[in-house]
């Protein structure tokens, strides 16, 4: 877990959150840091659709949440906002596709 939010992060757990926390270094930059939160959320609901994987029928991808802190939280927005926009855009697609 990223240094000092161990307990945070295992507590959230406990709760029956599947908790994405990338450890990255001081110097990574919020839009680096969304990145690595997006291919972690992106990951886990891949898996969630392959019967073989242990996080099959687990997450429940249209529920997420991203929060974080200082430069994590700055991070967790712009990691929001890509997912939105990426559910937008297939939500449009579809929309075309079915007429």
């Amino acid at each position: 877990a990223p240094e000092g939010y161990g307990t945070t992060l295992s507590n959230l757990a406990s709760h029956g959150y599947v908790v994405v926390a990338p450890h990255t270094s001081n110097e990574l930059q919020p839009d680096l840091y969304a990145r690595a939160l997006s291919w972690g959320i992106d990951f886990l609901c891949d898996q969630a659709q392959l019967n073989a994987s242990r996080w099959y029928g687990v997450v429940d991808c249209a529920r997420v949440a991203l929060f974080g802190h200082a430069i994590g939280g700055a991070a967790a927005a712009l990691a929001a906002a890509a997912l939105v926009a990426a559910a937008l855009a297939r939500r449009a697609r579809r929309a075309r596709d079915w007429r």
